[in-house]
């Protein structure tokens, strides 16, 4: 039998390139390198030379030299998918993120079924802000390699993020059948049934998962949002406080126990803590700013500017605290909200008013709303509250005594309903307000948004009257609220506008109520003309209206 002729020269270049290869899966990196260009002397079109050098390169700071490698290889092989591959990781983790698609998106052409482009994919998609996207990308990852537990948690976080928690319980409970030891995934599926309200299976999760791990911090926060939501605020800071302790830089431990420190009243400690939000900026839109940020220094001869943050009703609350900075002798810039601009425009204290997405005026420092409370040391002692800080012109209110006419019955602005995402726990559905309609008095509803459904139900109610199609700004809603005799709402911006004006505000709250009403009390100290109606089980409405309904007929 004759012997095949060996190339010496192919011989020896495979040699070099498993023993690369070898160097490599080894970590040591610059022998693997020069194992590498000795083969790329050799032969200048070895794509694995190539393709290994580049991954060296990127993974020891060289991204031009690596990005080179890649595309030298790419040209003697442009349909190898594992390169492009490489190339779409090393442009994401250069910051080169349409790059870096385009990149997955070829080795997916040349390799439809290749888990880690479309892996890789999904991250990229989820960085990008397309979640859908992302979400279809990690379906397929899992489609190519169903035992990857990697991509089905990268699918249930995301899920969770956009607030699909159902759909996340699902992809968890997969991921769990593939790696059922993953404390990880347990947590993670417990977050979720804790958002859906599931409190009990989510904490029996976070328990068990402490048992095995007691310093695992993820879950040490769960078990304390799961207290929080239990009204058990005290021991739900405690988790918190612990979980800060075990990683300092854990924004939703710092970030929750500020809220269970301001629930409870001890705002020198919750103010500094609530500052935490500003590491997310995107999740409460924050603004970005390149002017220094006020830290409580003297202001004369100085403008700040203050910038509103978070929801209508926050914007309410903080504006009380504008006044003071205005005795300091410095020039104000307030920019809020546009709805907000008709109701605060030339009111003393307020300074100068500007609708936010609008040009800015020039200005020295600036800080957010929300941080007048710390940067002016406000305890609930000195909170500022001597009288009503908000009012209506006469014009507004001379419309809207035009279009009330005549009372027959007392007067009460009615809101039973939210719109922001998240904050259904705060909402009742119109049924559930029949004993109260049922009093005869006259209900003014308050909302802007009411749906079909609720319209059809209210018609049966003489006495319900609609101003949706009338409420074009806050004042519009202020002038309402203006000529009620009291105001019936849940926990929204309405609520914070009556307390503002000084109106007798009924405000019903949900088991486990924001901070901004503290614990166990039926007064607020931000608005003393307010009175609390609080849920003494989680969810039970019933009791809520039934309660403030024998009030609102013994008072008439």
């Amino acid at each position: 039998m004759p012997f095949m002729a060996v190339n010496p020269l192919s011989f020896v270049i495979d040699n070099l390139l498993a023993t690369a290869f070898s160097l490599y899966q080894q970590g040591k990196l610059p022998e693997a390198a020069q194992r590498c260009r000795s083969v790329l002397q050799m032969e200048a079109r070895s794509v694995d030379a190539l393709n290994l050098l580049g991954l060296i390169l990127s993974e020891t700071g060289q991204e031009a030299s690596a990005e080179a490698c890649f595309r030298e290889a790419l040209r003697h092989q442009p349909e190898t998918a594992e390169i492009w591959l490489n190339l779409g990781m090393l442009l994401k983790a250069t910051g080169r993120f349409t790059e870096a698609l385009e990149a997955y998106d070829k080795a997916l052409h040349g390799w439809p079924d290749m888990a880690a482009a479309h892996f890789n994919r999904g991250n990229l998609l989820r960085e990008l802000g397309r979640p859908q996207e992302a979400v279809e990308a990690f379906v397929q990852a899992v489609r190519c390699d169903p035992q990857d537990p990697d991509a089905y948690n990268n699918c249930a976080t995301l899920l969770q993020k956009v607030r699909r928690h159902e759909e996340a319980v699902a992809w968890f409970d997969r991921a769990l059948r593939i790696a059922p030891d993953n404390l990880d995934l347990h947590v993670g599926k417990a977050a979720s049934l804790e958002q859906l309200g599931r409190r009990e299976e989510a904490g029996a999760i976070f328990e068990r998962v402490l048992v095995f791990q007691p310093e695992h911090v993820e879950a040490t926060v769960g078990r304390g949002l799961v207290l929080e939501a239990a009204a058990q605020t005290e021991a739900a800071l405690e988790c918190f406080t612990r979980a800060a302790q075990r990683d300092p830089a854990h924004y939703a431990a710092h970030w929750n126990a500020a809220l269970c420190l301001l629930k409870l009243g001890r705002y020198r400690e919750g103010w500094p803590l609530y500052e935490w939000r500003l590491q997310e900026p995107r999740e409460l839109a924050l603004r970005q700013l390149t002017e220094p940020r006020w830290q409580g220094e003297p202001l004369a001869g100085r403008t700040l500017l203050v910038h509103a943050e978070q929801g209508l009703g926050d914007t309410l609350q903080f504006c009380r605290f504008l006044p003071q900075l205005v005795s300091q002798d410095t020039n104000i810039v307030f920019e809020l909200q546009a709805g907000l601009l008709p109701l605060l425009e030339g009111r003393p204290g307020m300074g100068r008013l500007v609708a936010q997405g609008e040009p800015l005026p020039e200005f020295d420092l600036h800080c957010e709303l929300i941080s007048l409370p710390l940067l002016l040391d406000v305890t609930l002692d000195t909170l500022p509250v001597s009288g009503p800080y908000l009012d209506v012109r006469q014009a507004r209110l001379d419309v809207w005594a035009r279009r009330l006419g005549p009372a027959t019955a007392p007067r009460i602005a009615l809101v039973w309903r939210t719109t922001t995402p998240g904050d259904r726990i705060k909402s009742l559905s119109v049924d559930q307000l029949a004993p109260l309609l049922a009093t005869g008095m006259e209900f003014h509803v308050a909302q802007k948004v009411v749906s079909d459904e609720e319209r059809r139900y209210l018609a049966d109610f003489p006495n319900v009257f609609l101003h949706d199609d009338a409420l074009g700004d806050f004042e519009d809603t202020a002038a309402l609220l203006s000529q009620m005799d009291r105001v019936i709402s849940i926990d929204t911006s309405v609520a914070h506008l009556a307390g503002g004006l000084g109106r007798e505000a009924w405000i019903l709250l949900p088991f486990a109520a924001d901070w901004r009403w503290l614990e166990g009390r039926y007064d607020s100290p931000w608005y003393p003309s307010a009175r609390l109606f609080r849920q003494t089980t989680p969810g039970d409405w019933q009791g809520v209206v039934a309660a403030l309904t024998g009030v609102l007929n013994e008072q008439g």
